[in-house]
């Protein structure tokens, strides 16, 4: 049996845009799933995962609870029932606005 590979059904300007800013917040391991950017580091253990929203800009999970909690003062939480399939568990969704934002988000997750 052949297999085929997985489409992606992430946009690929989508996918650029999440990869430049997760790249230059410090993550260096990033796999690409179907729907979303897997964001490693081998340096830290966060992990993150972003995707496009349906409203718009982005969506942004993270795995560490003491990095959501000094987060979630100053971001927009959303369910984590919008993870998308090939994320791992997550501690909390995110919304982000746009390519700016969301490279300052990361930048700000990392450094925590």
């Amino acid at each position: 049996m052949t297999q085929m590979p997985i489409e992606p059904t992430l946009p690929l300007l989508v996918r650029h845009h999440v990869r430049k800013a997760a790249r230059e917040s410090g993550f260096d391991v990033l796999e690409d799933v179907p729907q979303a950017v897997l964001c490693r580091s081998s340096h830290a253990p966060l992990v993150c995962g972003a995707w496009a929203s349906q409203a718009g800009g982005f969506m942004v999970s993270l795995s560490m609870p003491s990095v959501v909690a000094t987060l979630g003062v100053a971001h927009t939480a959303a369910s984590p029932a919008s993870i998308p399939a090939g994320l791992p568990p997550m501690a909390a969704v995110f919304s982000i606005a746009d390519a700016p934002a969301l490279e300052q988000f990361l930048n700000q997750a990392w450094n925590l």
